[in-house]
């Protein structure tokens, strides 16, 4: 997965953290995190970014984004090899509500989410 986030405002965005959960049917590829093309550890407080397995989620805590700034956070997931009968690949890729939650808004900040997928 890849999740670009921008701040379209015109101040800094502060206490900015992103949580993405896995979608179901797949699990998390362990040491998978990235931060603007940089790997990241699984564990929390290591730095910026963290798996919560408890949750299931990849977190992103990015603190200050500036106006204008975007950075672009990947994490990569495995297929479950057997999906329950009537669930389609498509509508899996679908599920997740990732959200920017920042402790303080000084702008408005938008997240958008790209899918890329590989096949082997």
């Amino acid at each position: 997965y890849t999740l670009t986030v921008n701040n379209n405002g015109s101040a800094a965005a502060e206490d900015v953290v992103v949580i993405d959960p896995v979608p179901p049917y797949t699990r998390f590829a362990a040491g998978s995190l990235t931060v603007a093309g940089s790997a990241k550890t699984d564990g929390a407080g290591d730095d910026e970014a963290e798996f919560n397995a408890v949750d299931n989620q990849a977190v992103y805590r990015l603190g200050i984004l500036a106006a204008g700034a975007s950075r672009t956070l990947t994490f990569q997931t495995i297929l479950n090899e057997t999906l329950p009968a009537g669930d389609d690949f498509a509508r899996i890729l679908d599920f997740g509500v990732m959200r920017a939650m920042p402790k303080t808004w000084r702008t408005a900040a938008t997240v958008s989410r790209v899918l890329l997928l590989n096949s082997n």
